[in-house]
């Protein structure tokens, strides 16, 4: 009936802004945990949030750091990626993607993530740090590999 739709939809703003409202108190709840190193109950807590807002990119990357910290790094590849997809702009879900890529060995993956970071945020020093950290890396690892291909070559070659 028109009057309970009518209802509904007067009501519907409020519970979003309800909801949004919880969702950064969660967040701030999480964060206290953050900063008391206490991981794992930020993650509870940044987790309920996403359950609040699953459209909110900062709460998969606020996640995605606790799972770095905790050495979860293919979690925090999913909630990196995750944030990506809700915001293609949002920097710190590429930086995190990147530590993460970078803490697995997977410096070509890392490379490309702080690319991203300094496309978006051009005088990012930190990104900018991490970058030349992975590509130094990965040229190692090049480097190493030819040597090793070099030395398994039979000797009349």
């Amino acid at each position: 009936d028109t009057e309970t739709a009518v209802k509904a939809m007067s009501e519907a703003p409020a519970s979003v802004g309800n909801s949004e409202a919880k969702s950064n108190e969660f967040k701030a709840e999480g964060n206290k945990f953050f900063r008391a190193h206490n991981y794992v109950k930020a993650i509870e807590f940044y987790s309920k949030a996403v359950d609040c807002d699953p459209k909110n990119p900062v709460f998969y990357s606020n996640r995605a750091i606790c799972h770095i910290r905790m050495e979860n790094y293919g979690l925090a590849i999913e909630d990196a990626k995750k944030g990506i997809e809700m915001d293609k702009n949002y920097v710190k879900s590429y930086y995190r993607l990147g530590t993460a890529h970078a803490a697995l060995g997977k410096y070509k993956e890392a490379i490309a993530d702080f690319k991203k970071v300094l496309k978006i945020k051009k005088t990012d020093a930190q990104a900018k740090k991490k970058l030349k950290e992975c590509q130094k890396a990965w040229r190692e690892i090049q480097f190493f590999k030819a040597i090793q291909s070099e030395a398994t070559k039979p000797a009349s070659e």
